[in-house]
């Protein structure tokens, strides 16, 4: 009696009962019962991907960007301006030049001379009577062979004249043969036209 029940215990600790249990379904022709699956451990899983965030943009990138939003606006600027002289739209020349402005050509020096003095030369100019809206401003300049250079990459200027600073930019551009004719008197342009123009919100012609 004693020998039955400590093989009976012996079993039960091995587990001979679901064994037995597991050979009687198989021999019915029963699936075997399982035991549902519990949800793994996630104690040691990796954190769910999160994307990082965009890199911003470096220093030099980002003022890349701004040098050419700058250059952009520089050549707008120039050519708003010949336009309003060819135009003698005084409003936008009094909203774009600055007081005092500068002279670039023939040589380029700071801002010393009014506003006021620059534009009669320009609007009122007795040499100015064949220079009207009519002419195409192809006509006048070539805006296809326009340049944009900061003051401080200039190669023939050592040191900025006075007012001036070395992120403004000189617009240049040949002048066509009409241009030639009728913008030597008005603004002394005999080959080609020059203005520095200081980008910005509210942009600024600088020098003339």
């Amino acid at each position: 009696m004693i020998h039955a029940l400590y093989l009976l215990s012996l079993v039960a600790a091995c587990g001979g009962a679901p064994q037995e249990t597991d050979s009687r379904a198989q021999l019915l022709g029963e699936a075997a019962p399982t035991e549902p699956l519990g949800a793994p451990s996630t104690h040691r899983d990796p954190p769910p991907y999160t994307p990082l965030p965009a890199p911003s943009a470096q220093t030099g990138e980002a003022s890349a960007l701004r040098a050419a939003g700058g250059y952009d606006q520089a050549r707008a600027v120039a050519l708003a301006v010949v336009e309003a002289v060819r135009d003698r739209d005084e409003a936008t020349l009094n909203q774009l030049v600055s007081d005092p402005v500068g002279r670039v050509l023939p040589r380029l020096s700071g801002p010393t001379r009014s506003r006021d003095a620059v534009l009669r030369q320009i609007l009122h100019s007795p040499r100015r009577q064949a220079l009207g809206p009519d002419i195409e401003l192809d006509a006048l300049i070539d805006a296809s062979r326009m340049t944009v250079t900061p003051l401080s990459r200039l190669p023939s200027q050592a040191s900025l004249p006075s007012g001036l600073l070395g992120s403004d930019l000189m617009v240049r551009f040949p002048l066509a043969a009409t241009g030639r004719q009728l913008l030597r008197y008005v603004l002394s342009w005999a080959v080609e036209g020059a203005i520095v123009v200081r980008p910005g919100s509210e942009p600024r012609v600088m020098a003339l």
